[in-house]
C-alpha cells in the first residue's frame, strides 16, 4: 500500500495512492486504464475512488468466507487460488480488457504482465497474460505467517498464466455468425439478394471452438474459471445489414405485421433478437 494520498492530483502517479495500489503489472494504456488520461478531469479525484461496494442479499446473509459465496479480497489468497486451484480465462470486449487491467493492479506485485506495451506497436488480438512473479514473497518463506505456495505438477512460472485476456467482441467468429444468420433469418436474403450481415468496421472475435476447446479446455490448460462478456459491439455500426433500408422507415411501426409475414426486422429490435438466438445456442 502507498502512503496516504494528498487532497489533489499533481501527477499521473498520484492515482496509485488514491486507489491504494502499489502499482500495476500491465503496461497497456496505463493512464487510460486508471482514468487519468485527461488532465482536465483530475478534479474528480480522489472522490471517484472513495467508495466501497457492500454486497447485499444472499451474498451478505451467507456470512464471511461462506463456501460458494463472496469472500473478503485478500491478494495473497487470490494468488494462491490462481496458482494452486487454477487460473482465469477472461474473454470479451474492451470491458473485459478493463477487468484484466484492474486485476493486474490488484494482484501487483505478485504478478508480471505480458506483452510489454512500452516497446511500441500492439494488436488488440494479442493475448494478454498475468504470470506469477518469481520475486513474489509467496514463493519465499521468510518466517512470516504467510504460507508458502505449492506449485502444482507441470506448473511453469514462465509459461503457465494465472490470468489471460483474449479480445472477443462477439463470442463467435464472423463466419459462424454469417452462417447462423442465413439459417435463422432467410427473409433478409429473400428481400435483398446482395444482403451482407457485416460492413467494413474492424472487429476482433473468436470462435467458441477456439476459446473453449483450444484454450480453456486445452490439454495444457491451467484454467479453472471462464469469465465472459459481450454485447457492446452488437450495433448497427458493425452489423450494417440491420441498418434500416431507405424508404422503409414507416414500416418500423408495423412490427407485428412484419413478424406475421416473416419480413426482416431491422434496427436494434432485429439485432437483439439475433443476439438472443445465437447466445441461446450456447446455454
Amino acid at each position: 500500500m502507498g502512503p496516504e494520498p494528498s487532497t489533489k492530483m499533481q501527477k499521473d502517479e498520484d492515482i496509485l495512492d488514491f486507489a491504494r495500489f502499489s502499482g500495476c503489472a500491465s503496461s497497456q494504456n496505463v493512464s487510460w486504464g486508471l482514468g487519468v488520461d485527461k488532465k482536465e478531469q483530475w478534479d474528480k479525484f480522489p472522490g471517484a475512488v472513495e467508495w466501497e461496494w457492500v454486497p447485499g442479499g444472499r451474498c451478505a446473509s451467507a456470512g464471511a468466507n461462506h463456501e460458494g459465496f463472496l469472500r473478503e479480497w485478500k491478494v495473497e489468497e487470490v494468488v494462491r487460488d490462481l496458482v494452486e486451484g487454477g487460473g482465469w480465462l477472461l474473454t470479451g470486449d474492451s470491458v473485459t480488457g478493463n477487468q484484466f487491467f484492474s486485476l493486474s493492479c490488484l494482484l501487483y506485485p505478485h504478478v508480471l504482465a505480458t506483452p510489454d506495451y512500452t516497446k511500441g506497436f500492439f494488436h488488440r488480438a494479442w493475448p494478454q497474460h498475468l504470470y506469477l512473479n518469481p520475486s513474489s514473497p509467496l514463493l519465499h518463506h521468510d518466517g512470516s505467517t504467510i504460507k508458502k505456495l505449492r506449485l502444482p505438477e507441470n506448473f511453469d512460472i514462465e509459461k503457465t498464466p494465472l490470468v489471460t485476456f483474449r479480445r472477443n467482441d462477439l463470442l463467435y467468429s464472423k463466419e459462424e455468425l454469417e452462417v447462423a444468420h442465413r439459417e435463422l433469418h432467410p427473409e433478409f436474403y429473400k428481400a435483398n439478394e446482395t444482403f451482407k450481415l457485416f460492413g467494413q468496421k474492424a472487429v476482433w472475435t473468436l470462435s467458441p471452438f477456439t476459446y473453449l476447446g483450444d484454450i480453456f479446455l486445452g490439454p495444457s490448460s491451467h484454467y479453472r474459471t471462464l469469465v465472459v462478456s459481450t454485447v457492446g459491439h452488437w450495433t448497427t455500426n458493425l452489423f450494417t445489414g440491420y441498418e434500416q433500408p431507405l424508404g422503409e422507415v414507416g414500416d418500423v411501426l408495423d412490427g407485428a405485421k412484419r413478424k406475421e409475414e416473416r419480413q426482416p426486422v431491422y434496427g436494434y429490435d432485429g439485432i437483439l433478437k439475433f443476439f438472443e438466438e445465437v447466445m441461446g445456442r450456447r446455454s
